[in-house]
C-alpha cells in the first residue's frame, strides 16, 4: 500500500484539479459565475479552504480508498466461481496462480478507476479467500463472491 501512496496521492490531486477545471468551465459557460468570483477566491481566505480541500483529501484518501476484505471458501474449490464473478464486474484476468489470482478492469472503467485497477485475489489458509484493491471494487466483488458461494 505505502510503495504506490505517492502515486496515488498524485493521480487524486490531478483528478480534482481537473473536476474543479471543468466545474467552473461549466458555470462560466451557463453564466451562473464571472472570472470576479474566482479572483474573489485568491483574494480572500476562501484560497486557504480550497488549498487544504486540494490537499488534505489526497493525502488522506488513499489510506481510506483501498482495503483488504476476507471471504469464506476455498480458492481452489471456488475459483470457477471467482473468475465468473471477476468477468461479471467488468474485469479480466492477467495473473493465475494455484493461490492468487490478480484482475485488471477493462474498458473505461480502467480511466475512472484512475488506472489504479488491480484486484488481488489470494488463498489465506484453506478456508478463507483475501480479496485487496479499490474499497468500492473489493466491497462489490466480495459481495458477490458470497452471494455465489452460497448458491
Amino acid at each position: 500500500m505505502l510503495k504506490r501512496y505517492p502515486i496515488r496521492v498524485v493521480k487524486y490531486f490531478l483528478s480534482l484539479v481537473v473536476l474543479f477545471i471543468v466545474l467552473f468551465g461549466i458555470m462560466l459557460a451557463a453564466n451562473w459565475s464571472s472570472w470576479e468570483m474566482l479572483s474573489t477566491v485568491w483574494k480572500t481566505d476562501r484560497l486557504w479552504v480550497l488549498l487544504l480541500v486540494f490537499i488534505g483529501i489526497p493525502l488522506a484518501y488513499p489510506f481510506f480508498g483501498y482495503t483488504a476484505r476476507g471471504v469464506r471458501g476455498n480458492l481452489t474449490d471456488k475459483r470457477e466461481v471467482i473468475e465468473r464473478v471477476l468477468a461479471m464486474s467488468g474485469y479480466h484476468i492477467t495473473e493465475s496462480y494455484p493461490d492468487k489470482i490478480v484482475a485488471h478492469a477493462r474498458g473505461i472503467k480502467k480511466v475512472f478507476l484512475r488506472f489504479e485497477d488491480r484486484i488481488e485475489i489470494s488463498a489465506e489458509g484453506n478456508h478463507f479467500v483475501r480479496v485487496d484493491g479499490p474499497r468500492r471494487e473489493v466491497v462489490k466483488i466480495e459481495s458477490r463472491i458470497r452471494a455465489f458461494m452460497n448458491t
